[in-house]
């Protein structure tokens, strides 16, 4: 079968006018990662599931120095680049609780790390001089080369801190910690590709026209935009842009749409590759029914609801108690229930313990052209005898299976929770 994508290219220049992708992101920060389920040894930092890709929380710091008193058992990866002010020979210090591992890099490869200091116990906030392990020998950076730095920290329990500092040319002799002016972030790849889809992925019911939104990633200069009905996007050519926004001024209804965003830096070649989101418009028919399709254990005094068709202007509404009449009905059937304007409707009291059918017809403006809908289906809370205990006030047994939103009460006094 050949699918058809939709697509709209555009181009748009705009000269003299870099933005953040001509800067160094993030500069000023380090990125701190945080893993949920660690213990005082590294180790078990280092041997967590979710160790190294995926962390628990993360931010920027503007300085190279963790929360204290935060909380306990979590491991802490600190990771970015030291800029040196000057050339010269820098000593670098860790203080922590519990243990910690310095690692700094000869250049601004991660590969190239080794470790200059460390702290096997713990000490207090900013202590520099409770371990000579703490203290790394003096090493030679030059000014204009940045250098990987990574601290790796790992809190049992306690008073926890992290902190990193440094003393050399354009610093002082005496460990200060390492300020935001002197760092900036590792970015990840997340950081790098377009996030924050609006509307939302998975958005249902939209109508147009829809302008599309996203949070550029951090180094992205264009924007490559495809949209389309094909999540392959096999046909599609991009629209590449400048701007975060992408406005489609028409839709079909009852149709799902994917879109992806690439980032494109400075360079015009680099490229990182978005994530495919999808929305899908609101139909021509009824949808989103209260109760839900297939829902158990309703309350016979209910009344139905639903989701206006997108060019509707009232309803005709079917109710039985067989599903194919109710799918063959028309408006001389017994099943017929009204014609009305309204998208709630009150059956008046269902029987108990009873299957019911029911079936929106959207009507257009003309009356004359209907849009079908689907036959929707839920089944009424049983007869339940008042049970003789006079203390008993609810029975909530919470076995009404898998998919049941209400909590039946079998006590017999109509006490029904809904469960959330």
């Amino acid at each position: 079968m050949h699918r058809k994508s939709i697509c709209v290219a555009c181009f748009v220049v705009l000269l003299g006018v870099a933005g953040k992708a001509s800067g160094q992101p993030g500069k000023d920060h380090i990125l701190f990662e945080y893993y949920w389920g660690a213990d005082m040894e590294i180790d078990t930092l280092l041997n967590l599931p979710s160790f190294p890709d995926n962390p628990d929380d993360g931010e920027w710091r503007d300085v190279f120095e963790g929360h204290m008193n935060w909380r306990d058992n979590y491991g802490t990866r600190a990771r970015g680049y030291v800029h040196p002010p000057q050339t010269g020979d820098y000593t670098f210090w860790i203080a922590s609780d519990d243990n910690s591992q310095l690692w700094l890099s000869t250049d601004d490869d991660p590969a190239n790390t080794v470790m200059i200091a460390t702290v096997s116990g713990q000490t207090r906030s900013q202590q520099w001089d409770k371990l000579s392990e703490q203290k790394s020998s003096p090493i030679t950076l030059q000014t204009g080369q940045k250098y990987y730095i990574e601290a790796l920290h790992s809190q049992g329990g306690g008073r926890d801190n992290l902190a990193v500092a440094w003393a050399g040319p354009g610093v002082g002799a005496d460990p200060v910690v390492i300020e935001g002016a002197f760092l900036s972030p590792w970015l990840r790849q997340v950081d790098l590709i377009a996030a924050n889809p609006d509307p939302n992925d998975g958005s249902e019911h939209i109508l147009a026209p829809v302008v599309l939104k996203w949070t550029p990633g951090l180094t992205a200069f264009f924007h490559h935009v495809y949209i389309g009905t094909d999540p392959d996007f096999s046909s599609a050519e991009p629209a590449i842009q400048r701007r975060t926004t992408y406005y489609l001024p028409s839709l079909a209804p009852g149709t799902t749409y994917y879109w992806r965003v690439d980032e494109i830096e400075i360079d015009g070649t680099t490229k990182y590759t978005g994530e495919v989101w999808s929305f899908t418009t609101s139909p021509l028919t009824a949808h989103s029914p209260n109760p839900p399709d297939r829902a158990r254990f309703v309350d016979p005094d209910i009344d139905l609801s639903w989701g206006v068709g997108l060019t509707a202007i009232a309803h005709d509404i079917y109710l039985g108690t067989d599903e194919a009449t109710v799918a063959n009905a028309t408006t001389a059937s017994p099943e017929f229930k009204a014609f009305q304007l309204a998208t709630t409707f009150d059956p008046g009291t269902l029987d108990t313990d009873t299957a019911y059918y029911w079936r929106i017809d959207e009507v257009e403006v003309d009356t004359t052209t209907k849009r079908k809908g689907d036959v929707w289906r839920f089944t009424t809370i049983p007869e339940i005898s008042t049970v003789s205990d006079p203390n008993l006030l609810g029975w909530w047994r919470l076995d009404e299976g898998p998919g049941g939103k209400v909590a039946v009460d079998w006590s017999g006094h109509g006490n029904h929770g809904v469960l959330r």
